[in-house]
């Protein structure tokens, strides 16, 4: 996967309708994404846990719409 394809960001809400986060760049509403989270607690309180979610933006502080395919 390319540099352009990959970023960093901040978790600021997970919810069952979605998650909401900062990113380091904008993002176009009506993108795939794939969000990987560093979970705050372990599993058996040994191993680290890591929550991958995949969706589409659907929404974006003053980025525009992806055009229509």
């Amino acid at each position: 996967m390319s540099s352009e394809n990959t970023g960093a960001g901040r978790t600021l809400d997970v919810s069952s309708g979605g998650v909401l986060f900062d990113a380091t760049r904008p993002l176009p509403v009506g993108m795939n994404v794939e969000l990987s989270i560093s979970w705050p607690a372990l599993l058996h309180n040994v191993a680290p846990l890591q929550l991958v979610i995949s969706g589409r933006i659907i929404r974006a502080n003053g980025y525009p719409r992806l055009p229509s395919t």
